[in-house]
């Protein structure tokens, strides 16, 4: 579940209204601005500046306010250079500032003052004059930067129209975000008619972004809130919490693939917290059930192996002694047998015969007896062993 602020993504470095792209722009205002800027009237003298001038005596060396100005003119030929260009928003504003430094002005003659404001002119003139040739020469080129980036923000339009729900808003969302970085690349070199006109498209589909975000803040709140019932309705009715617990896991889960506003968010996260909190009482009761009916278990358990390792100690005994009892019938017929090959009576060596039968079979059955004991203590042994298990296993849950 993610909070998506969309429109924090996408403000970020639009240009203002009234800021100037480095490609000159030919509109009116800037015209009369450049024509103010380079040709504005001489300022007026002061009654105080013609007493000033009748009086002053003829000065031959430089002044501070001389050298001053035409420090400022150097500067504003040699610092706003771009190349074989200029940055003309700064060269102009820089060139306002030189005329209040001629008003201001005092301590230079009317032909210092005559030189150093030609000097000026000339400059603003051949700059201005350059200006308006870039803009002729950069038309074209802004025409089709113009047409490629409303060709992109199209396409992000169409993306914006067709969003419905998390992944489709995502796709359209990136598009609108390389949109508006083109943009800003872009824009500074395009005219200022020409970038206005994509920055209000730009805006049109980012604001028809906006609105279907609303809409699917709206559908998925609706679907939150079907998710939170089914955990909630698990909590009240599975008998067993753990079951519970795994249907509240998913459900949580679920919302995570929403999104809704951040108020919806926080609503939603609020509401499974505290549904986890009603859950976690009933697994702590039914933990202590557990608890007593596992230690009642292993109590059986317990005895159950102390009856068999009883029994089994006994089968041992058996065994051994049956054990015994094989090898003593064994050798008993290995006796008759050499009876069996001296007797001097075919009567009596049928007698042999028969008394080597019987004590074979008795040996057979006392093999088996022998086979099934030790099938038995393997068998008890494995059981053992995997009671062990089981209660060291149910010890390290608790």
């Amino acid at each position: 579940m993610i909070n998506e602020e969309f429109s924090k993504d996408m403000s970020q470095e639009e240009p203002k209204e009234n800021e100037q792209t480095n490609v000159p722009q030919p509109d009116e205002q800037v015209r009369a601005e450049a024509e103010e800027t380079v040709r504005p009237s001489e300022p007026e003298k002061t009654a105080e500046t013609v007493k000033e001038d009748q009086i002053a005596e003829p000065v031959q060396s430089h002044s501070a306010g001389y050298d001053n100005i035409k420090s400022e003119i150097r500067k504003l030929r040699e610092d706003h250079k771009s190349g074989e260009s200029y940055s003309y928003r700064s060269f102009f504003n820089h060139a306002k500032q030189i005329i209040d430094i001629f008003k201001h002005t005092r301590d230079i003659s009317d032909s210092q003052r005559k030189e150093l404001w030609d000097e000026y002119r000339e400059l603003c003139d051949r700059v201005d004059h350059l200006r308006k040739e870039e803009y002729s020469s950069t038309e074209a080129a802004s025409h089709q930067l113009m047409e490629e980036i409303l060709e992109e923000l199209r396409s992000a339009s169409e993306l914006a129209e067709g969003v419905y729900d998390k992944t489709t808003f995502q796709v359209a969302k990136e598009k609108f975000k390389i949109v508006n970085n083109l943009l800003v690349a872009r824009s500074r070199k395009m005219h200022r008619d020409d970038a206005d006109h994509c920055w209000q498209a730009f805006r049109k589909g980012r604001e028809v972004l906006d609105e279907k975000l609303k809409i699917v803040h709206s559908a998925s709140l609706d679907e939150a809130k079907t998710f939170y019932t089914a955990a909630q309705n698990a909590v009240e009715q599975e008998g067993n919490p753990f079951d519970a617990m795994k249907i509240v896991i998913k459900q949580r889960e679920n919302t995570k693939d929403l999104i809704l506003s951040k108020e919806d968010t926080d609503m939603i996260v609020a509401q499974f917290n505290a549904l986890w909190k009603q859950l976690t009482v009933r697994l702590d009761e039914f933990k202590k059930v557990r608890k007593v009916k596992r230690a009642e278990r292993s109590a059986k358990r317990r005895e159950w192996v102390e009856r068999q390792k009883e029994n089994r100690e006994k089968n041992i005994e058996r065994a051994d002694k049956l054990t015994k009892l094989i090898e003593t019938i064994a050798h008993e017929i290995a006796e008759l047998e050499a009876k069996k090959e001296t007797a001097t009576t075919d009567e009596f060596r049928e007698k042999i015969e028969g008394w080597i039968v019987a004590k074979q079979n008795k040996l057979e059955d006392f093999k088996k007896v022998v086979a099934g004991i030790h099938s038995s203590l393997s068998k008890f042994s494995n059981e053992a062993g995997k009671e062990e298990e089981q209660e060291t296993g149910e010890g390290d849950k608790e």
